[in-house]
């Protein structure tokens, strides 16, 4: 019933085709390996805009959409889009752990919350404030990373997570 309905209510948009093999989707093209992955979405971009002139493409996961935006002006038009505040099914995953924050939360709820926050972030002078620590911190990061690429294996991966970490906490604590 769930690809009927999409089928019906995708059938117009032309840059969102429905997957020619149903329930399945792109999934046989996906992989576990990230950069294979990442492969795949990059040539999806190029034919995208190269043969079919579109500045967006869609894969299905199973019967699930994944829209990817090309280009800035068309991702604006996802995240500017006040009316459809619905987030997707993935979201519900984080609920346990964040609640119904400004995260997970849906339309009326998710915009009595950003009235509350938005004029903390239109201050120009406030981020300003904080330029000089973000550049502080930010040149500290580079340097451990660089010291960390000198002194360690090459072609060996290494756990950036608690130089990411220091560096958040750090600008937080600034």
């Amino acid at each position: 019933m769930k690809y009927i309905g999409l089928r019906r209510d995708y059938r117009n948009i032309t840059s969102l085709p429905i997957s020619r093999i149903p329930f399945v989707g792109n999934i046989h093209q996906f992989d576990k390996r990230s950069h294979v992955f990442s492969s795949l979405i990059v040539r999806m971009a190029q034919l995208s805009q190269q043969q079919q002139q579109q500045d967006c493409f869609c894969l299905w996961y199973s019967l699930w959409p994944m829209i990817f935006a090309c280009t800035g002006q068309n991702l604006a038009t996802f995240i500017n889009n006040s009316k459809q505040l619905v987030k997707s099914f993935d979201y519900t995953f984080l609920e346990p752990w964040l609640k119904t924050g400004l995260l997970t939360s849906n339309n009326a709820k998710w915009r009595t919350r950003r009235r509350l926050i938005t004029p903390a972030f239109h201050g120009t002078q406030l981020l300003h404030n904080f330029m000089l620590i973000f550049n502080k911190q930010s040149c500290i990061f580079a340097r451990r990373l660089g010291e960390c690429i000198r002194t360690g294996e090459k072609g060996k991966a290494f756990d950036l997570f608690p130089y990411i970490s220091s560096c958040t906490l750090d600008i937080i604590a600034g």
